[in-house]
């Protein structure tokens, strides 16, 4: 039976280690010069790193954001890309067409913990809700004094949405995924938020009664929600928390036709399911740190 690739690059691997080293740089023990280099860089590695860098940051990665940004030919990029995916650090999304890291990237970095793992551990079940109630739902996270979207599952509704809110940044006090997380994040927090945008009149009062007042209604609610900005119409977002150890680490979405969605039915229609998913997903994130994590489906 012929050897599969992992085991042929094994033996590549242990061949190699019995070659004759080549001539390194010879310095005395507690005196190296740190920008010595015993050999020139390896051109593939830095690539590699690179590209799963870059990966990371985006949250969905496609290869023609990556050639974009990177410079790295196409090709390149993709064979890359699937050598990651082979070693399990990369996934490649269908909903989007690109790529994203998984939870394995926690072996390059102790204490491993945020949008990636949050990311693998929510994307199953906010696709099985998607199919569930149609409407797309997203994921978004606290970055500086806005909310990033991270994903989204727009691409696999039924439903035509106008808006592509992937990667969008969101008001905190004029998006739904924004009031969610300033109702539920601790009162310090949320008073630094709020400090901390705009200066003079334009800066919020943290005590101001009306927006504590909203506030409150959102947490008795159990969720936030929000008409759509201008220029999209007869639109609604829907927001609950993600909660990690009391903590909230993210807000998922669900928007909606305000016409298709009787406002008596929402919190049947759609609040509850995402209630529902959303205690999946905590859970996942328990199990993904735990390293029993188990997909609901493949």
């Amino acid at each position: 039976m012929p050897a599969s690739p992992r085991s042929r690059a094994t033996t590549r691997s242990t061949a190699s280690t019995t070659r004759t080293p080549l001539s390194r740089p010879v310095v005395r023990r507690g005196k190296a010069d740190l920008g010595m280099r015993s050999y020139p860089p390896v051109e593939a590695v830095r690539r590699a790193l690179q590209l799963l860098e870059q990966v990371n940051q985006l949250g969905v990665a496609r290869v023609a954001d990556l050639h974009r940004i990177t410079g790295v030919p196409k090709p390149t990029i993709i064979r890359t890309l699937e050598t990651l995916m082979e070693d399990g650090y990369v996934d490649r999304d269908p909903f989007t067409g690109g790529y994203r890291v998984t939870s394995r990237v926690q072996n390059l970095s102790r204490g491993f913990d945020g949008a990636p793992l949050i990311l693998e551990a929510a994307r199953a079940w906010t696709v099985r809700l998607t199919q569930e109630i149609c409407w797309p739902v997203g994921i978004g996270f606290l970055e500086g004094q806005q909310i990033s979207v991270k994903s989204t599952t727009a691409a696999i509704s039924p439903w035509p949405w106008p808006v592509s809110s992937l990667h969008m940044r969101l008001d905190l006090l004029r998006s739904a995924m924004g009031l969610c997380y300033l109702a539920f994040c601790p009162e310090h927090e949320r008073a630094g938020l709020l400090a901390s945008r705009g200066t003079g009149d334009d800066r919020p009062n943290p005590a101001d009664g009306h927006l504590a007042s909203s506030l409150r209604t959102i947490r008795r609610n159990g969720f936030a929600r929000r008409i759509a900005e201008p220029g999209a119409r007869g639109m609604q977002v829907i927001a609950l928390p993600l909660l990690n150890d009391g903590a909230v680490v993210a807000c998922l979405s669900v928007g909606f036709y305000t016409s298709a969605v009787p406002q008596t039915k929402i919190k049947d229609l759609l609040v509850k399911p995402l209630q529902d998913t959303i205690k999946h997903i905590e859970q996942d994130i328990r199990n993904l740190k735990s390293l029993t994590f188990k997909r609901p489906y493949q």
